[in-house]
């Protein structure tokens, strides 16, 4: 899907407004907090609009679309769920430190 939006973002010569995380990457599994936050944190500093951060809990996917120039977190979820404390601390945690540099 992601790919999908991405070949999208090209075409309409859009590349540099929306940004995509590589859902593995940011997942808790295998993933240390350290390095998720030092990887959102490599992202952000490329300065786009808004960035799409697609996130696999529990046995759904769900969105946080990270807007830094804004200093905001939307988190989408079909089925109407509140976000993982802990994924959402990282997140508010990232962009603090984003905002600060």
């Amino acid at each position: 899907m992601f790919g999908y939006l991405y070949k999208q973002c090209v075409q309409k010569n859009m590349k540099n407004t929306y940004g995509f995380f590589d859902p593995h990457s940011i997942q808790e599994v295998g993933n240390k907090p350290d390095e998720v936050q030092t990887y959102i944190l490599s992202y952000l500093g490329e300065d786009k609009e808004c960035y799409l951060f697609p996130y696999y809990y529990p046995n759904h996917w769900q969105l946080f679309v990270l807007c830094p120039r804004q200093n905001s977190i939307v988190f989408l979820c079909s089925l109407g769920n509140k976000p993982k404390k802990n994924i959402k601390s990282l997140l508010d945690l990232s962009m603090q430190a984003h905002q600060m540099t």
